[in-house]
């Protein structure tokens, strides 16, 4: 199972992480973490899935309430970069930056991020 907990869990044993990594599986719309409980967020190739423009504003803005002051965001989509950059505004983050599209994985690729002043 390549994109699975098990391949995952099989990584971070490989890299010597394991003690310093906890993998969970939530919907990202209703993300089961108090605010404020991270001082960095990811998401690559995930936000796309979600169909409709009010469900990945709620994504974004479950993302931005998981993030601590100060914390900060990154993420790598296919779609919809510019959207994100947009709701992202919207919550208050700060420094947004859309890239570039790249297509290093052959589909173009673009990477927004942000941080969070308060």
């Amino acid at each position: 199972a390549r994109n699975s907990p098990e391949g995952t869990l099989r990584n971070m044993r490989l890299e010597g992480v394991s003690d310093r990594v906890e993998v969970s599986t939530a919907d990202a719309r209703d993300l089961p973490f108090d605010a404020g409980s991270f001082d960095v967020v990811i998401s690559s190739w995930a936000l796309h899935n979600i169909a409709g423009r009010d469900e990945r504003q709620r994504a974004l803005i479950e993302i931005v309430r998981v993030l601590k002051p100060g914390g900060r965001l990154l993420l790598i989509d296919i779609r919809h970069g510019h959207e994100h950059a947009a709701i992202l505004r919207e919550c208050g983050m700060a420094a947004v930056q859309v890239s570039a599209p790249s297509c290093l994985f052959v589909i173009p690729t673009r990477v927004i991020t942000a941080h969070k002043l308060s």
